[in-house]
């Protein structure tokens, strides 16, 4: 109306109305419909991009959307399907692939395999359609395409069980899965190989820790299984590249009758891991365990408490879940554990299910015994295990803490035999109110009042009113003196009761809604998150980089001691910006590259990009790859780029010659 022309956004499925499966609005089975519309008001049909090219520049007044603005559920009631969970572990593998495939090319060391990253990531995006998404348990594949895909892609054996289209959307997610390992593989190996393992004359071999993410960090990492000779000692240390010992942690072991070491596992600390690059430790033997070098992880030596540098945990040996989850730096504790401890699970079983004669009415995991145990006891990494056992539900929780972290993280596994209460079918503006009440739910009460419960969305960051909560990755509580941050691997549907308690929505049955004694559940479902106490200056960058940390595990590859051309650590892109974070970086065909920034503070600027990478500038440029703007000078490997507020730019990467 501002620019002189009005414009009408209206998205139908099929016509759906209220009383009626297909009712009478414009749809694409009746394509009359929007003829008369055209005749009756001089409509124009156009895309969102044309409307702005032919109206934009003559508006008067900018207007905003905010989420809450929409009446909508975003992942429509599904949830915490574990289709959307592996879309998301698959889109951080792709995006690593992508990442290290770009670095190896730009350092010459291997061709780009662009054309094995774009099939993979059709295949992630086709998992993300809406009858994969939505109609994840319907029956029916007899489209000739898709049965040659399902026939091209698994054995006899396999295929008999891709018979749904959340079948075949793992199908796809799978293959998408395979040619990311693939590539990262390939990429990561070529790395390691180029980098000079034997300058440091340390150990009899190195380990190559690469970090994905775009920010350096702390972490624990765990090897690959490290093979071992016979007759080299019965004890190991590992040491950086400057000969200090690192705390470090057996996982598991097997040894020789004389006591040798022949092949472990093994937890070590990095610090600090560079920004999307790598560090080189060592692996030395002896002829006995050394004790290992101190850690901020202590153990209780009775209960189930724990605590490290930053955190103290307390977890209950009734049901297994945590109680306390208290900062060091604010002294404030987190977890109301006597009105809802993490995790807590809930929900009401179908029991009009044939299999569902012996389950309870309700499962509440606040009055069942669990088995609770200690998996881990140190010095690096602490883990606890709790399982409960109901009639047709088994539930398994374990709390990991680990020296140096600040964060406490839990994964849940459940092996349900029967669905919850079969769910509503509300997904559309006039089923209000718009929330979902029956599936299993992980529950927790914070020790405090939220005055702002803040979510994500892609490429936006905001606080939310509203009790049905939809958070793409994260979900934040902010207190008066402090916040906790909650992020989920995947489980984007959350709920805020009047108790004040906060509800993640894990697992949902609703095909029998649209088709009675048609049941769709998973047998097995997996769950994570990382629960990390902050204080107020953080911010929402800091909350991505949080993600993108969950998200990406750093890697590490064994290497023989060996001369090449590449130093023992080295970053090959970071940022230094408050606010500006790496969304890609990618090599994108025929020796181009391209790197992708995005503002999310909601502010302006001047983002300084360092590159450890043959550079001489960057170019402004569309998603297309057509350039929009003069190039900005790569000076001694940096770059300055200014990014209004909520800005993504996208940039080709002239390399050096």
């Amino acid at each position: 109306r501002h620019s002189g022309m009005p414009l009408a956004i209206k998205w139908t499925e099929f016509g759906w109305g209220p009383d009626e499966l297909e009712g009478t609005s414009a749809n694409k089975f009746r394509p009359a419909l929007f003829r008369q519309l055209s005749e009756t008001f001089n409509v124009r049909y156009v895309t969102l991009s044309e409307y702005l090219e032919a109206y934009g520049q003559t508006a008067t007044k900018r207007i905003s959307w905010r989420m809450d603005d929409f009446r909508k559920l975003l992942p429509w009631g599904v949830g915490g399907d574990q289709l959307r969970r592996k879309g998301r572990a698959v889109e951080a593998l792709l995006l690593a692939a992508e990442r290290f495939d770009a670095a190896a090319g730009l350092l010459g060391l291997k061709e780009e395999r662009t054309a094995d990253l774009d099939q993979a990531w059709k295949h992630a995006l086709i998992a993300q359609s809406h009858d994969v998404s939505l109609c994840e348990y319907e029956p029916g594949l007899s489209d000739p395409a898709v049965q040659a895909f399902v026939a091209a892609t698994g054995t006899a054996e396999e295929n008999q069980n891709v018979n749904t289209w959340g079948a075949l959307g793992f199908r796809h997610l799978d293959v998408a899965q395979q040619k990311a390992e693939d590539v990262l593989s390939a990429a990561l190996r070529r790395i390691a190989a180029a980098v000079d393992t034997a300058a440091a004359r340390r150990g009899e071999q190195a380990l190559v820790v690469f970090n994905p993410a775009a920010a350096p960090r702390d972490a624990v990492v765990a090897t690959v299984r490290l093979q071992f000779q016979d007759r080299a000692g019965a004890g190991l240390t590992i040491r950086d590249a400057q000969g200090a010992r690192v705390p470090a942690q057996v996982l598991a072991a097997e040894r020789a009758p004389s006591g040798d070491l022949v092949a472990a596992d093994v937890a070590f600390q990095v610090r600090p891991l560079p920004a999307f690059g790598y560090d080189t430790y060592y692996v030395e033997r002896a002829e006995k365990d050394a004790p290992a070098p101190a850690t901020g992880l202590k153990i209780a030596s009775s209960g189930f408490r724990m605590e490290n540098e930053f955190l103290k945990v307390e977890i209950d040996s009734t049901h297994g879940a945590i109680v306390a989850l208290i900062s060091k730096a604010s002294g404030q504790n987190l977890i109301d554990g006597a009105r809802c401890p993490f995790p807590v699970f809930g929900g009401r079983p179908n029991r009009g299910h044939p299999a569902a004669s012996d389950a309870p009415e309700r499962y509440d995991s606040r009055r069942s015994k669990a088995e609770t145990t200690w998996l881990e006891r140190g010095p690096l990494r602490a883990v606890v295990k709790a399982v409960h056992v109901w009639p047709r539900l088994r539930l398994e929780q374990y709390v990991t803490l680990q020296a140096g972290e600040p964060f406490v993280e839990v994964r849940v596994r459940v092996l349900p035999e029967v669905p919850p209460a079969t769910g509503e079918g509300k997904i559309n503006g006039w089923q209000l109110p718009l929330e979902i009440e029956d599936g299993y739910w992980l529950s927790l009460a914070p020790a405090f009042t939220p005055k702002a419960v803040i979510r994500d969305f892609p490429f936006g960051v905001e606080a939310t009113s509203k009790n049905a909560i939809d958070a793409l990755t994260f979900m934040d509580l902010v207190g008066p003196e402090s916040g906790l941050l909650i992020v989920h691997g995947g489980t984007q549907y959350f709920k805020r009761t009047d108790d004040g308690i906060f509800s993640n929505l894990v697992l949902r049955e609703w095909q029998s809604h649209f088709a009675p004694g048609q049941y769709g559940w998973p047998r097995a479902a997996e769950y994570r998150y990382r629960l990390i106490p902050h204080g107020l200056a953080f911010t929402n960058a800091d909350r991505l980089r949080c993600v993108e940390a969950f998200d990406h595990a750093p890697i590490c590859l064994a290497e023989p001691l060996h001369p090449g051309p590449q130093p023992a650590r080295r970053s090959f892109a970071s940022l230094d910006a408050a606010g500006v974070l790496l969304s890609s970086f990618r090599a994108v065909g025929d020796g181009a590259y391209e790197v992708r920034l995005v503002e999310q503070n909601g502010r302006p600027e001047l983002a300084h990009l360092n590159l450890g990478l043959p550079a001489r500038a960057l170019r402004p440029c569309d998603c297309l790859g057509r350039a929009t703007g003069p190039e900005h000078a790569v000076n001694k490997g940096r770059a300055a780029v200014p990014l209004a507020p909520w800005q993504i730019k996208t940039f080709r990467i002239e390399r050096s010659r």
